[in-house]
């Protein structure tokens, strides 16, 4: 054979091979296509049929919480989340859901860190009864980054993309979600309607806050179900309006988690919080989060409006028409701790309540609690059956005077009486 020739032969198995190699990526591509296409017509045959379908929530520590199966999969509870900007799956679930999963990189959020995200194939979640396409779902370890904060293990987060594909209507007091087509935005059932813009696939609206002292500051604010608080403010808009300053008391405590880790922020009480659009959907001296220590870092926004902000009233999601719908409703909000203690929960099934902070001058400094400490019992009630959320609630209860605590300091039960009060 000739040098030519060999050159040829080298040259069409050469080719051959990246034919060969182009087909096997083409089949591959065709493949996820055709498996993306078959969960888009699934969606929207259900979709097309689809009247007002009812979801049962979980309203927990000011967090909403839907079931959602993912794939196969029996329903766990996901947090229903308008400031998230994709649908997340926890790690664990994506891997009993056997998701094909991609590296990750290092992404940030709430919290002064950054947590890896990884990405999943393509996806069919049903929320309730109502089916989700989600063509690259994120991944993370959620029920690490949010379990001990929370005192429950979230399988996911449904974010932006259910609400761009359906009307949303929570009712808080009810603990209904009400899902249906975006034509079908029910009449006559709403008495505000505030406009929405978007950045990401996420809501902001206008809001009015009074600082003591009687300033009021327009802030461009995230309507975020998933800030457990009235009104969270960024460190940017906070350096760049001096509020700080304006509130008399404070009260600096560990609050939660985000994607960048345990937040904080200096909690206190301002004059009045409202919509800009809707100035008689309001809240009269709410108490407001003010980051610290890196937790909020977002320049894009100037606070968080969360959902102890809209739980009084009956919410409606109407991004087709960018706007969010108000009216009265029977729900309440969670209120503030009155104990100066900041609790997680710990261990494999989060049973476990454990002191994380105390704080300084408050009724658990009074009595004697210490960091690390664990809960056993609250008025005679294994803390464990009442888990993280029903212990935090016990601590926030206005007309409880005192509870009885029986804790664990390493091998030695103790009991103390805290004398609750307002902290603000």
């Amino acid at each position: 054979m000739t040098r030519a020739g060999r050159f040829s032969s080298v040259g069409l198995i050469w080719h051959c091979g990246l034919l060969v190699h182009t087909a096997e990526e083409t089949m591959r591509s065709m493949t996820r296509a055709a498996c993306m296409l078959m969960l888009l017509v699934s969606c929207l045959v259900q979709r097309d049929a689809m009247a007002t379908v009812p979801v049962p929530i979980l309203y927990e520590d000011a967090r909403v919480y839907v079931p959602v199966r993912v794939g196969a999969l029996p329903a766990q509870w996901f947090i229903l989340d308008t400031g998230a900007s994709r649908t997340i799956l926890d790690t664990a679930v994506a891997r009993a859901a056997h998701l094909r999963v991609s590296d990750g990189r290092m992404v940030q959020g709430a919290g002064g860190g950054s947590s890896q995200q990884k990405e999943a194939a393509a996806v069919e979640l049903h929320v309730g009864e109502v089916a989700l396409a989600v063509a690259a779902p994120a991944v993370m370890d959620l029920a690490h980054l949010l379990g001990p904060t929370s005192g429950r293990a979230p399988a996911g987060i449904i974010g932006a993309q259910f609400f761009r594909e359906h009307f949303v209507q929570i009712d808080f007091a009810l603990r209904t979600l009400t899902v249906s087509d975006q034509d079908d935005v029910p009449r006559g059932t709403f008495t505000a309607a505030v406009p929405l813009t978007f950045v990401a696939g996420t809501p902001l609206a206008t809001v009015l806050l009074t600082l003591p002292g009687g300033r009021t500051l327009r802030a461009h604010a995230l309507v975020d179900l998933g800030a457990k608080s009235s009104f969270l403010i960024p460190e940017p808009f906070i350096d760049q309006t001096g509020m700080r300053t304006a509130f008399p008391q404070a009260v600096v405590t560990g609050f939660g988690a985000g994607v960048g880790g345990d937040t904080f922020y200096a909690f206190a009480r301002a004059e009045r919080l409202a919509l800009a659009d809707a100035p008689d959907v309001a809240q009269a001296k709410p108490i407001v989060g003010l980051s610290v220590g890196g937790t909020l870092r977002s320049t894009w926004h100037e606070g968080l409006l969360g959902a102890e902000f809209l739980a009084p009233y009956v919410v409606g999601f109407d991004y087709q028409h960018a706007r969010l719908l108000l009216s009265a409703g029977g729900g309440a909000t969670a209120g503030f701790d009155r104990s100066g203690l900041f609790l997680i929960a710990a261990g494999a099934q989060l049973s476990r309540i454990v002191v994380r902070q105390v704080i300084k001058g408050g009724p658990g400094d009074a009595a004697g609690l210490k960091p690390n400490d664990e809960l056993l019992q609250i008025d005679g009630t294994p803390a464990a059956a009442l888990g993280l959320a029903g212990v935090r609630t016990r601590l926030k209860d206005a007309a409880a005077a005192s509870v009885m605590l029986r804790y664990l300091r390493g091998r030695e039960q103790l009991t103390a009486t805290v004398r609750l009060r307002d902290l603000l």
